[in-house]
């Protein structure tokens, strides 16, 4: 009678609270272990992709800024070529 109340304790143990006890820190050390081996490729990845990212922001605004200045200097030409042309309107009218 001893040892079979003794095999229901551990039955009960094992099917019981303490059972899902030793099976919740089981699974979150195999969890943690998987995590704990893949987070810093997944960190390394993300962070080389925002490296990445940068490098082509840079790139880009230096295409931007030499189109602004293109932009700027074709401005000036053109208003350059206005101001050669009110010029000669104001000749013409003092000339009508």
């Amino acid at each position: 009678m001893g040892s079979e109340m003794n095999e229901e304790i551990w039955i009960q143990l094992l099917t019981g609270p303490v059972g899902a006890l030793f099976l919740a820190v089981g699974a979150l050390w195999i969890i943690g272990r998987w995590v704990g081996k893949y987070l810093p490729q997944w960190v390394e990845r993300h962070l080389s992709q925002f490296d990445k990212l940068i490098e082509n922001q840079s790139e880009d605004r230096e295409m931007h800024k030499s189109a602004l200045i293109e932009l700027s200097n074709n401005l000036h030409g053109v208003s350059v070529e206005v101001g050669r042309i009110k010029e000669n309107i104001q000749e013409i009218k003092l000339k009508v």
